[in-house]
C-alpha cells in the first residue's frame, strides 16, 4: 500500500466519521489497512491500534471461517453481507449487519467492510448461515433515513486525482436511488472532456489536482454548460480557495471530510429542478 494510497483511504474513512456505519478497508490476507473510529469502537480502540490486525480476530471463532469466505467473494469482484458476531471490548460478543464491496486504486486492492447494529444484543438469536432465508445473503443497499426517491435520478460525476475517494464517494452515493454516478474523472483536463460528452445534472469536483485543477475545469465546464451544477471538495478550508471556485462558477464548496448528511443535502439541493 502506498503512502498516496494511504491518504487517499483516510480522506475517505474521515468522511464517515459522524456515521452510524463502521468502515474498514481489508487486504487480501485479511489484515486492516484502515478504519474508522465507528469501526474501532468496536474494540474500545483508535484506529491507529487496529491497523495492521487481523479482521478474523475481532469476530466469534465460529464465525471466522464464514467471513474469510465472504472477504474471499468480495475480492472476487462480488458484493456480500452476511451478520457476524464481533467480540466487544466490554466482554460481549455483539452481532452486526456487515457488507463488503470490492474495489481498486493503483497498487491497493482491497475490499471495503462496512458494520452496522444489528437490533439483535447477543449472537445466540443470531440463525445459523444453513437456516437464514435465502435473501438474507443477497446484498443491498443500506437502509438509511436519509434515502429518497425521485424521478429520474441526479446524474453525477466525481472529479478526483484518488482512485479511492472517487470510490468511496461512488458506493457512498450508490445507496441513495435518487443520485446516479454516470461518470470519473481523474483530473480537470479529463473532467472538461468528460462532462462535454456525458452532460452529468452535478460533478463533485476535487479542486487540487495535476494537469488542470479544479477551479479551472470548473470555469471551462460553467462557460460552456451552465446547466451543469459544479460543487467544490477540498481537504483544506482557506476562505480564498472557498471563493475561488465559487466565482469560477461553482455553487458550492465543501470539505472532503464533512458529514455525508451535509454532502447528501448539498447535492439535492443543488439538482438542476431547483433552480
Amino acid at each position: 500500500m502506498t503512502e498516496n494510497n494511504k491518504n487517499a483511504g483516510t480522506d475517505l474513512f474521515q468522511q464517515t466519521t459522524d456515521s452510524r456505519q463502521g468502515m474498514a478497508v481489508v487486504s487480501q490476507d485479511g489484515k486492516i489497512l484502515y478504519c474508522n473510529h465507528r469501526f474501532a469502537d468496536i474494540a474500545n480502540a483508535s484506529p491507529e491500534q487496529i491497523t495492521g490486525t487481523s479482521i478474523a480476530g475481532m469476530v466469534q471463532k465460529d464465525d471466522r471461517d464464514r467471513l474469510n469466505e465472504h472477504l474471499a467473494r468480495a475480492h472476487q469482484q462480488e458484493q456480500s453481507s452476511d451478520r457476524f458476531c464481533f467480540n466487544h471490548a466490554v466482554g460481549k460478543e455483539i452481532a452486526y449487519n456487515t457488507y463488503m464491496h470490492s474495489f481498486k486504486a493503483g497498487d491497493l486492492r482491497a475490499v471495503c467492510l462496512v458494520v452496522e447494529n444489528h437490533t439483535e444484543p447477543a449472537c445466540e438469536h443470531i440463525p445459523a448461515p444453513e437456516a437464514m432465508p435465502a435473501q438474507e445473503s443477497v446484498p443491498g443497499p443500506i437502509a438509511d433515513p436519509l434515502k429518497k426517491e425521485t424521478d429520474p435520478p441526479l446524474k453525477i460525476m466525481l472529479v478526483d486525482d484518488h482512485a479511492v475517494m472517487r470510490q468511496g464517494l461512488a458506493m457512498l452515493l450508490s445507496n441513495y436511488d435518487d443520485i446516479q454516478v454516470i461518470g470519473e474523472a481523474s483530473d480537470g483536463k479529463e473532467a472538461v472532456k468528460l462532462a462535454r460528452e456525458i452532460n452529468p445534472d452535478i460533478i463533485l469536483m476535487d479542486i487540487s489536482m495535476p494537469v488542470m485543477n479544479g477551479i479551472e475545469a470548473t470555469r471551462i465546464i460553467n462557460a460552456e454548460m451552465p446547466n451543469i451544477r459544479i460543487i467544490g471538495l477540498s481537504m483544506f478550508d482557506p476562505a480564498d480557495q472557498a471563493e475561488e471556485i465559487r466565482q469560477a462558477g461553482a455553487s458550492q464548496y465543501l470539505k472532503k471530510h464533512g458529514d455525508k448528511h451535509e454532502l447528501l443535502s448539498t447535492i439535492r439541493d443543488a439538482s438542476v429542478n431547483s433552480w
